[in-house]
Protein backbone atom coordinates (compact mmCIF):
# COMPACT_ATOMS: atom_id res chain seq x y z
CA UNK A 1 0.00 0.00 0.00
CA UNK A 2 1.58 3.72 -1.33
CA UNK A 3 1.40 5.71 1.97
CA UNK A 4 1.19 9.92 1.53
CA UNK A 5 4.25 10.83 1.85
CA UNK A 6 5.48 8.45 -1.06
CA UNK A 7 2.51 9.87 -3.36
CA UNK A 8 4.26 12.89 -2.38
CA UNK A 9 7.94 12.06 -3.11
CA UNK A 10 6.48 10.18 -6.19
CA UNK A 11 5.34 13.16 -7.63
CA UNK A 12 8.08 15.38 -6.71
CA UNK A 13 10.90 13.17 -8.01
CA UNK A 14 8.73 12.78 -11.91
CA UNK A 15 8.90 16.76 -11.55
CA UNK A 16 12.61 16.68 -11.32
CA UNK A 17 12.83 13.67 -13.63
CA UNK A 18 10.98 15.76 -16.46
CA UNK A 19 13.01 18.77 -16.00
CA UNK A 20 16.11 16.72 -16.11
CA UNK A 21 15.00 14.48 -18.80
CA UNK A 22 14.52 18.14 -20.79
CA UNK A 23 17.36 19.14 -20.36
CA UNK A 24 19.87 19.10 -24.30
CA UNK A 25 23.05 18.65 -22.07
CA UNK A 26 21.58 16.02 -19.62
CA UNK A 27 23.82 13.04 -18.64
CA UNK A 28 21.74 10.55 -19.39
CA UNK A 29 23.73 8.01 -20.80
CA UNK A 30 21.35 4.96 -21.90
CA UNK A 31 17.72 4.54 -22.59
CA UNK A 32 17.79 1.95 -20.19
CA UNK A 33 18.89 4.73 -17.47
CA UNK A 34 15.56 6.59 -18.30
CA UNK A 35 13.21 3.80 -18.02
CA UNK A 36 14.74 2.90 -14.71
CA UNK A 37 13.99 6.19 -13.24
CA UNK A 38 10.51 6.31 -14.91
CA UNK A 39 9.97 2.81 -13.52
CA UNK A 40 11.04 4.39 -10.36
CA UNK A 41 8.85 7.64 -11.09
CA UNK A 42 5.83 5.04 -11.30
CA UNK A 43 6.24 3.36 -8.13
CA UNK A 44 3.98 5.17 -5.65
CA UNK A 45 2.58 7.98 -8.46
CA UNK A 46 -1.04 9.26 -7.87
CA UNK A 47 -3.41 7.76 -10.39
CA UNK A 48 -6.86 9.00 -11.49
CA UNK A 49 -8.43 7.84 -7.38
CA UNK A 50 -5.73 9.74 -5.61
CA UNK A 51 -6.61 12.35 -7.94
CA UNK A 52 -9.87 12.54 -7.70
CA UNK A 53 -9.83 12.74 -4.39
CA UNK A 54 -7.60 15.54 -4.14
CA UNK A 55 -10.04 17.46 -6.23
CA UNK A 56 -12.86 16.52 -4.50
CA UNK A 57 -11.16 17.85 -0.66
CA UNK A 58 -9.06 20.65 -2.08
CA UNK A 59 -11.17 21.74 -5.16
CA UNK A 60 -9.04 25.24 -5.10
CA UNK A 61 -5.65 23.34 -5.42
CA UNK A 62 -6.96 20.67 -8.05
CA UNK A 63 -10.11 20.57 -10.15
CA UNK A 64 -11.49 18.09 -12.15
CA UNK A 65 -12.16 18.56 -15.90
CA UNK A 66 -15.60 18.63 -16.75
Amino acid sequence: MTMPVERYNALMRTQKFLIELQNPRGDWKKISEIRKEATRCLKHYSWEMDLEDLANQSPDILRKQR
